[in-house]
């Protein structure tokens, strides 16, 4: 059986992304298990806390769907703004990245990329919410 000292370590550890190898290096380093022993440690503990690692991803999936979602809206607006204006503003104002002067056309291509950006946020955000619900129903 686990310590709760190892089971916290491995949920902490894969909820901040780090590679299983790294995690099971250190388990092995931590509490001496074999490699094969801590790879099927990290495992299960993966499959029997996933509720749980999934909520303690919820904030980074949080600020990410926040920003996913603003970046899209910036782009849409900067683009439909343009198209009924009839004016080409500059978008390296607002997103210095995206520099789609491109005309019309280029209004058309800042939609195509600021509809989805939108749509990937607000599935984000749904991601990180539903982990909520569903450690909160299952417990």
């Amino acid at each position: 059986m686990n310590s709760q000292e190892d089971i916290d370590f491995v949920i902490r550890e894969i909820a901040h992304y780090r590679k299983h190898d790294d995690i099971i290096r250190a388990l092995c380093e931590r509490s001496g298990y074999q490699w094969a022993e801590a790879a099927s440690v990290v495992q299960r503990i993966e499959q029997e806390y996933h509720a749980q690692i999934q909520i303690r991803r919820r904030p980074f999936r949080t600020f990410l769907g926040i920003v996913m979602i603003a970046s899209g809206l910036a782009v849409c607006a900067h683009s439909i703004y343009s198209l009924v204006a009839g004016e080409l503003i500059p978008l390296t104002l607002a997103l210095p990245l995206l520099d789609l002067e491109l005309s019309n056309g280029g209004q058309l291509v800042e939609l195509f990329i600021g509809f989805p950006l939108t749509l990937g946020g607000i599935a984000t955000l749904g991601l990180a919410f539903q982990a909520g619900k569903k450690s909160a129903s299952s417990a």
